[in-house]
């Protein structure tokens, strides 16, 4: 719209226009918008921690010879999710 605006106020066309838009934002908003990043940063890193680790036991128990009901049930997790698990 402000490219629009700007061609119509110099008679140009309006693909002749640049607009280039900085966002500045107030200092407190700015460390609301890092946190939400590092935030979602980290929660990526867990959910990957989380992954890793829910396999490392499904196999352990596998190897100790639980079932894969037992293990879904020790895991939190159905019996043909620890077999995809275990293919991992």
């Amino acid at each position: 719209m402000v490219a629009d605006a700007v061609a119509l106020v110099v008679d140009v066309q309006p693909g002749d226009v640049e607009v280039d838009l900085e966002v500045v934002l107030a200092e407190s908003d700015a460390e609301l918008v890092d946190r939400a990043h590092l935030s979602v940063s980290r929660a990526s890193i867990a959910t990957a921690d989380a992954a890793a680790a829910r396999v490392a036991a499904a196999r352990a128990l596998r190897d100790r010879g639980f079932t894969v009901r037992d293990t879904g049930e020790l895991l939190g997790v159905s019996p043909q999710r620890v077999s995809q698990l275990l293919q991992l």
